[in-house]
């Protein structure tokens, strides 16, 4: 990681002094984020991963007063317990959030500053994915999504995402012009990867891929980062199911959700982006009567996502090929974007403690034990599906909505 500072320090300080203070902090600093550290005027911000204002020392708020103009927001103080550089970082960031513009302070050792820039960093970098990507709806939302209507003005203007709406009649003509040799080559790696292929047949996993072939020529062709589909269309049209579709595309790197729900998607962009790894879209499927256990299911999951995996039909319809997915017990993520605007969010961090098999529920199905218990699933929820990510992301994508206006809440 390349660090770039606007060193700001008081004229009454001698300044070999003042910089002697801090070489060592620069230096551990430096270590800890496996990269440099480096003064550099505003205009060069560009050249690095992150760019910071130091105040070396006290006495410097009128210095950074002249130089805010020429800084991109967020603006960054770094801060350290020397020489009254905490006293000037809380002056300078009082004043930076009363002009209107969007600061943080990051303080602390260079062992606890570079945890705050990891994060930095991380957050950073999805703010640059989400730039100008664009994420197609193919058929619209499912009609029973009637808490998840999105503005997409306003999901544009906040989060740089441009959702771009097309039609079943495309996504059908992609699937009939599948090359057959193809879809007989997906369909054959699907079933030597999976541990068992149950109620699906042969040609249903012929059908399947058909469909994620067919679906991968329209995302090429607009340039899509993202895709969420009307997938039951595809029962009535195919009699087969679009979930090992969305499961590839979403190995991939393409984000790939269900129903044609946007803020589902959504928030999947942002949840695989941080956890470099596919998320799990699912329907909330039950919670314990304790009020601390919660289920989540769905019929398909990213296979890199699972141990094993064995392929069925989907569950509610009986037909097609759905996933069946093993996750690792551990850490996880629940998150949602809700809103019109998508400006409101849940987030926490629960464990997973274990893959059940309830033969009434979608064929991937986790118990998930949340610390701060289900209160929010029953009394203000911000629609059914929610996301599912492996690790703790809540940190990160409080940064996130935060430096993008958004507000969130946990359990």
């Amino acid at each position: 990681m390349k660090i770039g500072l606007l060193s700001l320090q008081s004229d009454l300080a001698e300044a070999a002094g003042v910089r002697a203070r801090w070489q060592p902090f620069w230096r551990e600093l430096a270590e800890r984020v496996g990269g440099s550290v480096t003064p550099a005027d505003p205009e060069r911000a560009d050249e690095f991963d992150l760019y910071l204002v130091n105040a070396m020392t006290g006495g410097t708020e009128r210095k950074f007063v002249e130089a805010l103009p020429r800084l991109r927001p967020p603006v960054r103080l770094l801060s350290a317990s020397f020489l009254n550089s905490l006293p000037a970082s809380e002056e300078m960031l009082a004043f930076a959030r009363r002009q209107g513009v969007a600061a943080e302070l990051v303080h602390g050792t260079p062992e606890h500053v570079a945890a705050q820039l990891k994060s930095v960093a991380r957050v950073a970098r999805l703010h640059r994915r989400l730039a100008g990507a664009r994420a197609g709806i193919v058929g619209g939302p499912s009609d029973w999504l009637i808490a998840s209507e999105v503005s997409s003005a306003e999901v544009a203007a906040r989060y740089g995402v441009v959702l771009l709406t097309r039609s079943m009649e495309e996504l059908l003509e992609d699937i009939r012009a599948v090359n057959e040799a193809d879809a007989r080559a997906q369909a054959g790696a699907w079933r030597s990867a999976a541990a068992g292929l149950r109620e699906a047949t042969p040609g249903d996993l012929l059908g399947a891929a058909r469909m994620y072939l067919g679906l991968r020529v329209l995302c090429a062709r607009h340039d899509l980062k993202a895709v969420t589909v009307r997938c039951f269309d595809l029962l009535t049209a195919l009699k087969n199911t679009g979930c090992m579709a969305l499961s590839q595309l979403n190995d991939e790197g393409l984000v790939a959700g269900c129903e044609g729900d946007v803020p589902a998607l959504v928030s999947m962009m942002m949840a695989s982006s941080l956890a470099e790894t596919p998320a799990f879209m699912a329907n909330i499927a039950d919670v314990s009567p304790d009020g601390r256990e919660l289920w989540l299911a769905h019929c398909t999951i990213a296979g890199r996502l699972t141990r094993r995996h064995v392929l069925r039909s989907h569950f509610e319809s009986g037909r097609g090929v759905a996933i069946q997915g093993e996750l690792a017990e551990g850490p996880v993520t629940i998150f949602r974007l809700g809103r019109p605007g998508l400006d409101h969010a849940f987030l926490c961090g629960g464990e997973l403690q274990e893959n059940t098999d309830f033969q009434d529920s979608c064929r991937t199905q986790v118990r998930i034990r949340l610390p701060r218990g289900t209160d929010y699933f029953h009394h203000r929820p911000l629609g059914n599906h929610h996301v599912l990510a492996p690790g703790d992301l809540t940190g990160d994508l409080r940064r996130f909505l935060e430096e993008s206006g958004a507000t969130w809440e946990s359990a």
